[in-house]
């Protein structure tokens, strides 16, 4: 006899979805194919959302999951809406449908042209960009009639698919079977939705505990600018309310258009100009960055050595640049200027540098390379350390090694605690070269090329003379006592460990000469030396205890960013001194004009040995420090008057550094007409800066902007 038995099996796995999604179904598949391509759409970033770490992926697939689930529920309660209408009058259903349209059109209309954004730039439009086009309509539409005839015309056709398919779904969506049975029943779904709107919000909270600094740096990138256009309103709305909007104030009748570059055919010529204007034979180029190396040790005699004999050497026969600059006081900020010419100030926000900053660079391998010379970076220095080797990298650059990529032994000290930190964390996987073994590997370059005929650049950078001042055993040590004591670290020392402190420096400094000793040797053998332009410089300064400072990473006083820089070439520069004012950014202008080579419209530095620069006392230098330890912002009047903002207790100083070095005695009273000239440049400077790189119709239509003339000052 057969039995009647009732199945209670589980629901199915598609079952289950769909008593999470909207009732409706044409909203509800509507939702999930759009969550889907979004979720795909995403791993087109560089770097990828998919390449940030699992938390930062969890979070970005649970937001947008989120983030569409939410939006079918509104498009359920529109279409509700929207069918209580039909029900009225022939007037009250068009009002009802304006209703729908408009704004639902608008929405998507910006949805898809952030997203549009991000497909070309790697970045979604942010709030500024949102408030400067709401505020500028009518002076871009003639800019887009013009400019961008195909891009209006996609805006134009999405606008019409939106406000002809938005009512149509809503329509189609309480046709249904299902809407018209009645079984909407809402209260499970939403008590889902309510329990992942709780989830996305405690994972987004939860992330911040990242402790390394380098992952956190890229997971925050790939959230706020490579998730999704409604995410990174959010996040930067969120950051213009802690720190300020950023203006877009920019004359673009002072910017040069990225256009303006020449077609490829263009190119070649003008490349055949520049070779036949090469000096004969092609010049090599060295650059060698010694980290902290200040511009008193030129010279410097001690417990009756001298410091730097061979550095001495070429600052005899070379010039000797004794008011140079650096552009920060913390490497990351610092390095990228020497090759670049560029300022380092970029954001609101510490930047670490990504394969998808969108922003214009012209690198001066950029140059060499097209003009047949070998290009490469050789340095002890992690070059991952803030994303500098993002940076750096280019299709120009022939040979870039460093701890990351090399295949020597490296150290880590825990006296330096943020460097050793992110090491420790996995942020960073290898720690500093010996700076023997970086001028090895130089050597060994140099050699190759040098045998092959060819004209080379190389930038090396050497990092014994970084705090603690970690070298190998075997290393002379001549400046005693140099044992630096338990008590001592990167972040403070007692003022009785000066003395020790500083002779380990001296030592460490000494030991960075004897590496450049090697270096012009092993050039001499070659027989490349008179051919060549050697530049040693500083990256950065370091202070002991001087102006209340210790070590570098802080404020822009005078013992860290005053730095040494020689430059040696027989051939082109008889030997004198210079007190011109130089910083970092003038490093590659000038290069290229002993090259013979035109200026880029990328540099913001200039030619500091043309003819026509500007009188040394209206020269204007710039730093800006963003660091754990330190914000703040300065700018040198001739080399003499620094006016320096620090940025997170608003204190302002004006000191005559010539004449006053140490900093004891701030004219910010007594030259209050100075002071008010000096703080409008400084601040013209950065917004600037600013307002360039924070939007796109900045940076992807002209490269950056110079920086004001000291004439430019409003009260001047």
């Amino acid at each position: 006899m057969a039995t009647n038995q009732t199945s209670t099996a589980a629901p199915s796995f598609g079952a289950a979805v769909r008593r999470v999604l909207p009732t409706s179904s044409p909203i509800a598949w509507s939702t999930v194919s759009l969550a889907i391509g979004e979720l795909v759409l995403v791993g087109l970033g560089k770097p990828s959302l998919y390449q940030a770490g699992a938390s930062t992926i969890g979070f970005g697939v649970l937001y947008v999951c989120w983030f569409w689930l939410t939006v079918g529920w509104l498009l359920q309660l529109l279409s509700r809406w929207n069918a209580e209408r039909l029900q009225t009058s022939p007037v009250r259903r068009v009002i009802g449908w304006l209703l729908t349209a408009a704004p639902v059109t608008i929405l998507a209309v910006g949805y898809l042209v952030s997203w549009g954004l991000f497909l070309h730039s790697g970045r979604f439009a942010n709030f500024e960009t949102g408030r400067f086009v709401l505020f500028n309509v009518r002076f871009l539409w003639p800019y887009l009639v013009e400019g961008e005839p195909q891009h209006l015309a996609a805006i134009a056709v999405v606008m019409i698919g939106v406000i002809a398919g938005v009512p149509w779904l809503l329509a189609l969506a309480v046709s249904r079977p299902e809407w018209r049975s009645g079984s909407t029943k809402r209260s499970p779904a939403l008590v889902t939705w309510a329990v992942i709107s709780l989830s996305t919000l405690y994972v987004w909270r939860a992330l911040p505990a990242e402790p390394s600094v380098v992952r956190q740096a890229i997971r925050v990138h790939a959230l706020s600018h490579g998730l999704n256009p409604a995410f990174s309103l959010y996040v930067s709305h969120r950051e213009a309310g802690i720190k300020g909007t950023i203006p877009a104030n920019l004359n673009v009748n002072m910017l040069t258009p990225l256009d303006a570059q020449p077609t490829a055919e263009q190119a070649k010529l003008e490349q055949e100009s520049y070779l036949g204007r090469l000096p004969t034979p092609a010049p090599n180029v060295i650059f060698v960055a010694i980290e902290s190396l200040r511009h008193d040790t030129i010279g410097l005699q001690h417990q009756g050595q001298t410091v730097l004999p061979n550095i001495n050497r070429l600052a005899d026969n070379g010039v000797n640049w004794t008011r140079a600059y650096a552009e920060s006081t913390h490497s990351d900020y610092a390095d990228v200027c020497l090759v670049s010419s560029l300022y380092p100030l970029r954001t609101l926000r510490h930047h670490y540098y990504g394969p998808s900053d969108p922003w214009p660079k012209t690198l001066i391998y950029d140059i060499l390379k097209p003009l047949g010379y070998q290009t490469a970076i050789i340095s002890s220095q992690n070059e991952a350390w803030g994303g500098m080797a993002e940076f750096l990298v280019s299709p120009n650059l022939d040979y870039f090694y460093h701890p990351e990529t090399g295949h020597a032994e490296t150290f880590v000290s825990e006296m330096d605690p943020g460097f050793a930190r992110q090491v420790k964390l996995g942020g960073l996987v290898a720690g500093k070269f010996p700076d023997a073994h970086t001028t090895d590997e130089a050597i060994r370059w140099i050699t190759q090329q040098s045998q092959a005929g060819k004209p080379f650049f190389v930038s090396m950078n050497l990092q014994s003379s970084h705090f603690p001042y970690l070298m190998p055993d075997s290393v002379p040590r001549p400046f005693t006592p140099h044992q630096l004591a338990p008590n001592i670290s990167f972040l403070d020392y007692p003022l009785s460990e000066v003395e020790t402190v500083r002779n380990a420096y001296y030592n460490a400094i000494h030991e960075c000469d004897r590496q450049v000793g090697r270096l012009v040797d092993a050039l001499q053998q070659l027989g490349c030396l008179e051919n060549t332009i050697l530049i040693v410089t500083g990256e950065n300064g370091e202070a002991f205890h001087e102006c209340g400072s210790v070590t570098h990473a802080r404020e822009p006083v005078e013992p860290a960013i005053h730095i040494a820089c020689v430059m040696h070439a027989p051939r082109f520069l008889p030997a004198a001194e210079q007190d011109y004012p130089f910083e970092h950014v003038d490093l590659v202008p000038t290069v290229c004009g002993l090259l013979k080579l035109p200026q880029h419209a990328s540099f913001q530095g200039i030619d500091a040995l043309a003819n026509d620069r500007l009188p040394a006392e209206q020269r204007l230098t710039f730093c800006h420090v963003l660091s754990e330890l330190a914000e703040a912002d300065s700018v040198t009047l001739g080399g003499q008057f620094k006016f320096t903002i620090d940025r997170r207790t608003g204190a302002e100083t004006l000191f005559d550094v010539v004449d006053d070095p140490r900093q004891q005695h701030d004219l910010i009273d007594t030259q209050r007409d100075l002071a008010d000239e000096l703080r409008e440049v400084l601040s013209q400077w950065r917004s600037r800066q600013l307002a360039y790189y924070h939007y796109p119709n900045y940076y992807l239509s002209y490269f950056p902007p110079q920086p004001p003339r000291w004439e430019e000052a409003a009260v001047h």
